[in-house]
């Protein structure tokens, strides 16, 4: 009598020799490793004996912790965070039926029991738990009240997409033309933890008297985003800042730029053609502006005016030609030149600034007569 395993998960397995009982009855076994259908085929003198071969179901043994194993991935707040676990039996097939005895429990930055694996029918359990927090967990999975193979397992939890409602920044309410206006932004999750390496979600944009799109970059110092955008205008900017297209809490953000430190004289009212001894009109302003152009307007000395280009040696009165500014720009109402002439111009200058300005050219013209300035030119 001779006995193997002609087809099946086992084929070739080692059977043990035929012994023969008292009763002429003859016994051989094997041991099986895989589960499945084994055709076992029974020969005697080497002819297969009626009904031969024979099938056998072999099914999973006992399932075994230190066989099981399971795969616990990284997490994000707010996302469900899926667990895979496979238990297995001592030769490593698949075992059905053992959720019950499967028990998964969660500790450190998000202590909790989660639910009772499911399932799947395959050898295969799910279940899942959603972290809140930022940090390190520590998954353990038993089964049977044993750890498995592996557990605790452990699960980075990052921060979630981030929020733009949730999304702060910091802005300053006023600027200074030709001094970089920073901005920093705290970006969040819906669970309010900061969110890092997102740099290109955000955006910021810069209207009103100044234009700009600032660069955003990331502080991993502090775990904030940086912006900046030097201003040159004078003027009211709206900062626009947006995650992933949707503004955040308070954008559009105000700032008030103004002027930078006095550069220089400009004449902001330019003297026109003026017929003698009558005044100039419009009134010729002199304003302190910075290097961008714009009025100082802190701006309160003594501006002077005297003939620069003079043709004909006329006198420029007041003399002396001299007004105090007011909001950074000095103006002059009654300046009369006493000669008809082509080409002056004025020089513009006060104390302790730099140099000085010089008008464009103008022409003093001479009266209708019968005027009232005729009667008085030279």
């Amino acid at each position: 009598v001779a006995a193997s395993v002609a087809s099946g998960p086992n084929v070739g397995a080692t059977f043990a020799g035929v012994t023969q009982a008292a009763d002429t009855t003859y016994t051989t076994s094997y041991t099986p490793t895989a589960v499945g259908t084994d055709a076992v085929a029974i020969t005697l003198s080497g002819t297969g004996i009626s009904g031969s071969p024979y099938a056998s179901v072999v099914s999973a043994s006992q399932p075994s912790a230190a066989n099981t194993t399971a795969t616990v991935p990284a997490g994000a707040v707010g996302v469900a965070t899926s667990i895979g676990i496979t238990v297995r039996d001592v030769s490593d097939n698949p075992v059905n039926g053992q959720a019950a005895n499967l028990a998964v429990s969660v500790t450190g930055a998000n202590p909790v029991t989660a639910p009772q694996p499911t399932d799947n029918g395959d050898g295969t359990y799910t279940t899942s738990y959603t972290p809140t927090v930022v940090g390190t967990d520590a998954v353990a999975i038993t089964l049977s009240g044993t750890g498995i193979s592996g557990s605790p397992y452990t699960s980075v939890v990052s921060a979630g997409p981030p929020s733009a409602a949730n999304t702060t920044a910091t802005v300053p309410a006023t600027g200074t033309a030709g001094v970089a206006t920073p901005i920093v932004i705290t970006m969040r999750d819906a669970s309010d933890n900061k969110v890092t390496g997102q740099a290109g979600a955000l955006a910021v944009t810069v209207t009103g008297a100044n234009s700009a799109t600032p660069v955003v970059t990331e502080n991993a110092a502090d775990t904030t985003y940086l912006a900046s955008y030097t201003p040159t205008v004078a003027g009211t900017d709206d900062i626009a800042i947006a995650v992933n297209g949707t503004p955040i809490g308070g954008s559009p953000f105000t700032s008030v730029v103004g002027p930078g430190t006095v550069a220089g004289l400009a004449f902001r009212v330019q003297p026109s053609t003026a017929v003698v001894n009558t005044p100039i009109s419009p009134p010729v302003q002199v304003a302190a502006v910075d290097n961008w152009g714009n009025v100082v307007t802190t701006f309160q000395k003594q501006v002077t005016l005297v003939l620069a280009n003079n043709p004909t040696g006329a006198t420029l009165s007041p003399q002396p030609a001299r007004q105090q500014a007011l909001q950074g720009i000095a103006t002059f109402s009654n300046l009369t030149v006493s000669l008809v002439g082509t080409g002056y111009t004025l020089d513009a200058s006060a104390p302790g600034e730099p140099g000085q300005a010089t008008s464009a050219p103008f022409d003093i013209v001479a009266a209708a007569p019968g005027s009232p300035a005729s009667s008085t030119t030279p």
